[in-house]
């Protein structure tokens, strides 16, 4: 970056002093979500699916770092003996309730989550989040774990690194791997609703985030690989990993990135989604109701 760029207004106008994938994401999705959710800082609507993923997560991190045995039963048989409690908050809740039957604490959480026609349901979510918790952790337990259980693997690494602005004050890249196999590379778990796409890894801005850090930190491009459970309707499975690459293109190209997400940050440059986009709109945006670019009638009143 050519242009004297003035560290407190950096600073003032990132949302915590760094750039995380889930920024980048956020603004190349949409720069109305973005502001809102990280300008703005209104709170993004969790769901029942983030919330297996973030325990099925720490479930893989507590293996591995020798915090628990493998459990022989499923979670609502050892009930009060293991914890699957996420980094967020409100998994916390959720998790908490499934293994300790704090219904307090589940009522509350369940309502952030939850439309009210959805409520009567809470029972039935409550058991299918169990069910469904437990079919996961075994499948990483007896499938996915072997992988690469014999190389020492680290558990849940802080990936931190510094982009230089070329002023002086360089901003600091965040990311957090999965699983870190040393002098190797690095594996991220995924627990998606229907098996990826062709060539979904080898497009993914995560991964080139952690490859460009890996990089910087050992001087060489890791070995990537994605492990992905498949909870379909029909069928829960653990996929064979993917395999993708990265080259110096690609990390240069991602620099080019991050030189464009702070020039639009800086200029106030929030680029809206297109209206054909599928993310965008009622239903499918948690701003929507209160976005200037959505045609709805709230908003047209507004604007009138």
């Amino acid at each position: 970056m050519k242009n004297k760029l003035q560290e407190n207004s950096i600073k003032q106008q990132l949302p915590k002093d760094y750039i995380s994938v889930a920024q980048l994401n956020a603004m190349y999705k949409c720069g109305e979500f973005y502001r809102q959710r990280y300008v703005k800082g209104k709170p993004f609507k969790s769901n029942i699916r983030m919330v297996i993923g973030n325990a099925v997560h720490l479930y893989a991190k507590k293996l591995i770092q020798g915090e628990l045995k493998a459990p022989e039963k499923t979670l609502q048989e050892t009930g009060q003996g293991l914890y699957l409690l996420s980094r967020d908050e409100l998994s916390e809740l959720l998790l908490d309730e499934v293994l300790t039957e704090r219904e307090e604490d589940f009522d509350y959480a369940l309502k952030k989550i939850m439309t009210p026609e959805e409520w009567k349901d809470k029972i039935a979510t409550l058991d299918y989040m169990t069910e469904r918790v437990s079919i996961y952790c075994e499948l990483y337990k007896d499938e996915i774990y072997p992988r690469f259980k014999d190389t020492t693997p680290i558990a849940e690494l802080d990936a931190n690194t510094q982009l230089d602005t070329g002023d002086g004050y360089p901003i600091t890249i965040f990311g957090k791997l999965d699983i870190v196999m040393p002098g190797v590379g690095f594996r991220d778990l995924k627990v998606m609703g229907k098996k990826p796409a062709a060539g979904v890894a080898d497009a993914s801005l995560q991964f080139t985030s952690y490859a460009y850090w890996w990089y910087k930190k050992q001087g060489v491009i890791p070995e990537i690989y994605q492990d992905t459970i498949v909870g379909g309707k029909k069928k829960i499975y653990a996929m064979e990993p993917i395999k993708t690459v990265r080259t110096f293109e690609h990390l240069q190209a991602y620099e080019k990135r991050l030189e464009v997400f702070i020039r639009a940050i800086l200029n106030k440059s929030y680029l809206p989604a297109g209206p054909d986009n599928w993310w965008c709109g009622p239903g499918k945006c948690d701003f929507a109701g209160e976005c200037m670019y959505v045609c709805n009638p709230e908003t047209i009143k507004e604007v009138a």
